[in-house]
Formats: structure tokens, sequence, C-alpha cells
């Protein structure tokens, strides 16, 4: 297969790939063998950045044997922007969300009794927890979010210096 880009074209296809690349891999520690196909085209198609002119944006670093977004890509792309975004809106959808699965189970006595419920009820009884998280974080944000066990009441220890007398 033959695909024709321009440059500006090829510029937006590394902002993509970056992206994919980042989702894929920016909360992972070590390899990961689900990822390495998508990691390896994300690496042959970073390799053609040199001709489509825009080696200023993709360096290739010997001692790991791969390309990568420079710095001057970093700065340049608007990618950040919308990871942030994104970030910021799973954030608040994750917590509604898990904290209205929470109310449930407890106020329905068990995440069994969750699973018995037709798809709509569930729906119905999720929805209105959410509304009611959804609301109060649009209004307050975190500010009256409090743990029954706060982190002000854990105790600070100074943290354990290595024996070098061994």
């Amino acid at each position: 297969m033959r695909i024709d880009l321009t440059t500006d074209e090829y510029r937006q296809l590394i902002d993509v790939l970056y992206l994919a690349d980042w989702l894929l891999t920016a909360h992972k520690v070590g390899d990961d063998p689900r990822v390495e196909s998508y990691q390896q085209l994300v690496q042959k198609l970073y390799a053609r950045s040199q001709e489509a002119g825009l080696s200023h944006l993709i360096e290739y670093a010997t001692e790991f044997d791969q390309y990568f977004p420079t710095r001057d890509f970093e700065s340049d792309t608007p990618i950040h922007g919308f990871i942030d975004e994104y970030d910021d809106e799973t954030f608040w959808d994750e917590l509604t969300r898990r904290l209205a699965e929470r109310d449930l189970i407890a106020q329905l006595g068990g995440a069994d009794k969750v699973q018995k419920l037709s798809t709509e009820e569930r729906i119905r009884k999720l929805g209105h927890f959410e509304d009611h998280y959804a609301t109060e974080f649009a209004r307050h944000g975190l500010e009256n979010l409090r743990l029954e066990s706060p982190a002000s009441k854990v105790q600070w220890r100074s943290p354990q210096r290595p024996n070098r007398d061994r």
C-alpha cells in the first residue's frame, strides 16, 4: 500500500502517532508485549521524518536504537493540551462513576444485588448518584471531598537512611 502525504499531513501524523504512543505507554513500567507491534509501526513512521523534511521533530538515538520526538516537537505540538483536557475529563468522569457505583452497592447491600438489577434499572439508579456527584464537583471541585481517614492525620516519618557503615 502507498499513501501520499503532504509535509503538513505528515506533521499531523507525527502528532497522532505521539498521542497513540503516549496512550499505550505513558503509564507503563517495563515492556508490554501487547503494544510491541504498535510501537514498531510508530518507529517505522517516525523513521520517515527526514524524507518529509521534519528531522528537527524526530531524532534517532543510537544508544536505544529508536526514534524519539525532539524538544522542538515537544514545544511545537498542541497534543499536550489535548492530553491535559482528556486527563481532566477522565478524572472527573471516573471519580463520579466510581463513587456512584460504590454508593449504589452500599445502598443495595452488595455488588451481587447491583448485578441482579435490569440494565435499565441499574443505569437509572447509577444516574441518580452520578448526577449528584457531577453537580457537586461542577460547583465545588474537590473542596468538599473528605476521606474518613484524612491524610492530615497521617504521621510524617523521616525517610530511612541507608546504613553506610556496612
